[in-house]
């Protein structure tokens, strides 16, 4: 479940919704999906100081938190190829329903109790169907998984879930990322002059090719889909099975609680908060019961 404060979004005058809220009411939109590889939403309510949002409970940890517990694995390469493929189709959908997905990194891919992938996180999704181009400018996301485009202030679209992809495949092929740096300036600096070293003890000569074509800074020659599945690293997916989760996932979850540190409670503190404040009642989270009105895939104009 994802709990927010109302008051950290609501302007002064709470006659149109803020940038931020804007944000929100998007990720609800793209939450109403049925697709195998995105995260589901079940439930939105509001309470006067609170916007639920109830989702999947996927149990299997995250990519990070993998890595994490096995002191910066390196995935094999058939687990690359697989969670690259899932994504690939995730990615691929949201870009159908003109959505830019702008946050991809191990921490938001969730792997549930079957192996499969599920992307989570569309806090900074951004809708560029409904703009000029189908673009935008807007300044986001994780500085060592930004795409050059978007350092520079460029415009910029779908191309950008590309580069993340391909900087997301390197981490899993050598445990480390490429643009990395403390000083966040410095990290942009090494995303937009550095050169990628791909040592070819751990990068494949497939995967090397497509994470080249991945990893290219100019956002006009950097692969698209379509290139991206015909690429040789994919050539054994059958992009059909695989989309109907008819493809048995190599990799093992992580057990139940293996990620759970502590369990939070709500105090009756809390709970008395939940049910005060003053601010304004906001039409697009109206309690919404979505669990049996879904039967396939949103077109193009159920995310506006």
């Amino acid at each position: 479940m994802k709990i927010v404060e109302k008051r950290k979004f609501l302007p002064s005058k709470r006659s149109e919704p803020t940038f931020k809220l804007r944000h929100l009411i998007t990720e609800r939109n793209v939450l109403l999906n049925d697709h195998p590889f995105l995260a589901t939403l079940h439930y939105s309510f509001q309470t006067k100081s609170r916007i639920y949002l109830v989702m999947d409970y996927i149990q299997g940890g995250s990519l990070k938190l993998m890595k994490r517990l096995h002191n910066h694995c390196i995935f094999p390469k058939k687990h690359i190829r697989f969670v690259a493929a899932e994504l690939v189709e995730a990615l691929g959908f949201l870009h159908s329903c003109g959505v830019v997905y702008r946050d991809l990194k191990a921490e938001n891919v969730l792997i549930d109790s079957e192996g499969h992938v599920t992307l989570t996180d569309f806090g900074i999704c951004k809708d560029v169907g409904q703009m000029e181009g189908g673009r935008t400018n807007s300044f986001c996301g994780t500085p060592s998984h930004l795409a050059p485009e978007v350092i520079l202030h460029q415009s910029y679209s779908y191309e950008v879930d590309w580069w993340s992809l391909g900087v997301l495949l390197y981490e899993m092929a050598t445990g480390s990322n490429p643009f990395f740096h403390e000083n966040v300036h410095q990290c942009f600096q090494h995303v937009l002059t550095r050169k990628i070293v791909f040592p070819e003890i751990l990068i494949s000569k497939d995967l090397c090719s497509l994470l080249h074509g991945l990893l290219t800074r100019d956002p006009l020659k950097r692969m698209k889909e379509e290139e991206i599945r015909r690429h040789p690293f994919f050539k054994d997916i059958n992009w059909t099975k695989l989309c109907l989760r008819q493809i048995k996932s190599p990799i093992k979850p992580l057990p139940e609680g293996a990620f759970l540190d502590s369990t939070t409670e709500l105090t009756m503190n809390e709970l008395t908060r939940v049910m005060t404040g003053e601010f304004s009642h906001i039409a697009e989270f109206t309690f919404v019961d979505v669990t049996h009105e879904i039967s396939s895939p949103p077109r193009r104009d159920s995310l506006q």
